[in-house]
C-alpha cells in the first residue's frame, strides 16, 4: 500500500513563530533609526527655512539701513514709507500664519496653544521684565515706555549699531509659540511639561544669524548658559549684560 504524501514545503507553527520574533526584533531596531532619519530631515528644512527668512532680513536692512521692529509702527526713510505691522510682516510673511519658509516642519504645539514657530531677537540676553527690557539689547527697536511699560516700539534698530553682525542672533526657534526669540523661560516650560521645542531638533535651536548664516546651538548653550560665548551672541553690542539676566 502507497503511505499517504505529507506536504514538506508548509512551514510548522513554532517556525511561523520564530519568523514573526525576528521581523518585530528587526523593526523595532529600524525604527528608531528611520524616526531619527526623519527629524534630521525635518531639522535640514528648517535649517533652510531660516536661511531664506535670513536672506530676506538681509535685503530689508541693505535697503533701509534699519532693523525691523517688533510690532506696529510705520517704518519710512528717504526712498519708501509703509506701513508694517510687525517683524514677520516686514520679511515677507504673515503674522501668526506659519506656511512656506514660516512653518518648521518638526513644530508640534498642542491645539489649543496655536503658535508661531519662529522668534526674534528683540530683547536681547534680557529675562524679558520690564527693568531689563529698558536697556535696548535686541533688533526690536529702541525701547520707549507704553502705558507704564516698556516696549521696544521707538526708533528701529540701525544698521551701524550691531557691531558684530556674524555673532548676533537674529531669529530662530521660539520656545513658546508667540514671535520673539527670548531668554529666561526653559526651565520654567519644561516643569510645566510644555517643553515643545526640547522634541523639535533632537535637544538643539535653528537660529539665522544678522549676517545670514544658521546655526544649531544645543538648547543648553542657547536658553542655560551664561559664559560669554553663550550671552555675547543676544546683544548687539556684543557684551554679555549679566546684570540683565
Amino acid at each position: 500500500m502507497a503511505r499517504p504524501r505529507t506536504n514538506q514545503g508548509a512551514f510548522t507553527l513554532v517556525e511561523l513563530l520564530v519568523v514573526v520574533a525576528i521581523i518585530g526584533v528587526l523593526a523595532a531596531l529600524l525604527l528608531p533609526a528611520l524616526a531619527g532619519s526623519k527629524k534630521r530631515a525635518q531639522r535640514i528644512q528648517c535649517v533652510s527655512n531660516l536661511r531664506q527668512v535670513g536672506i530676506n532680513l538681509q535685503g530689508f536692512v541693505a535697503d533701509r539701513h534699519v532693523y525691523p521692529l517688533l510690532r506696529n509702527r510705520a517704518m519710512s526713510d528717504d526712498n519708501d514709507t509703509r506701513n508694517i505691522n510687525n517683524w514677520v510682516d516686514a520679511l515677507g510673511g504673515h503674522h501668526h500664519e506659519a506656511v512656506g519658509v514660516w512653518r518648521c516642519p518638526s513644530a508640534q504645539f498642542p491645539a489649543d496653544h496655536p503658535a508661531f514657530p519662529y522668534g526674534y531677537n528683540a530683547w536681547g540676553s534680557s529675562s524679558g521684565t520690564p527693568v531689563t527690557m529698558l536697556h535696548d539689547l535686541g533688533l526690536g527697536g529702541h525701547t520707549i515706555p507704553v502705558a507704564g511699560s516698556p516696549r521696544p516700539l521707538g526708533p528701529p534698530i540701525r544698521e551701524s549699531e550691531v557691531v558684530t553682525p556674524s555673532d548676533m542672533m537674529a531669529i530662530g526657534d521660539n520656545l513658546y509659540g508667540d514671535d520673539i526669540l527670548f531668554r529666561g523661560i526653559l526651565a520654567w516650560l519644561q516643569s510645566r511639561g510644555e517643553g515643545w521645542l526640547a522634541s523639535r531638533h533632537q535637544s538643539r535651536a535653528n537660529v539665522v544669524f544678522c549676517d545670514g548664516h544658521v546655526e544649531s546651538p544645543t538648547l543648553k548653550l542657547l536658553f542655560v548658559d551664561t559664559n560669554d560665548v553663550a550671552l555675547l551672541r543676544w546683544n548687539r553690542d556684543h557684551q554679555p549684560h549679566r546684570d540683565h539676566l
